[in-house]
């Protein structure tokens, strides 16, 4: 973070990953980073990063439903992106055979007469 990075440190337990990120914040305090710095489980931290132009699910409901604005947003200059770092805590956690090879699906639940005869004919 001292190095102009975004820091995601991301662990499998939500208690450890909080108890981590307490144990330091005086640090991160003392070193001005504490912003740049984020402590998560990984379903967390790809739920932040997947909805920082917006959440992800609404948006997808709003496009199928008609309910986007017709008008294009005008785009607002953002500014510019830290380069990440990403930190995996109890990273031998994720190399178990219940752990890896697992997916993160972030979905959207749509239930519909109209859809689900698309869906239908796509697969017919």
């Amino acid at each position: 973070a001292m190095m102009g990075c975004d820091v995601e440190c991301v662990c499998y337990s939500e208690y450890l990953s909080s108890r981590d990120c307490n144990a330091f914040r005086e640090m991160f305090d003392d070193f001005e980073v504490e912003s740049y710095i984020h402590y998560d489980t990984i379903d967390g931290t790809c739920e932040r990063i997947i909805d920082e132009e917006g959440n992800l699910r609404d948006l997808t409901e709003d496009l199928v439903w008609g309910r986007l604005d017709k008008e294009p947003t005008p785009k607002i200059s953002k500014p510019k992106r830290r380069m990440k770092v990403l930190l995996v805590d109890e990273v031998d956690v994720f190399f178990k055979e219940d752990f890896y090879g697992e997916t993160y699906n972030p979905v959207s639940h749509l239930q519909h007469q109209s859809i689900e005869k698309a869906m239908l004919f796509i697969w017919n």
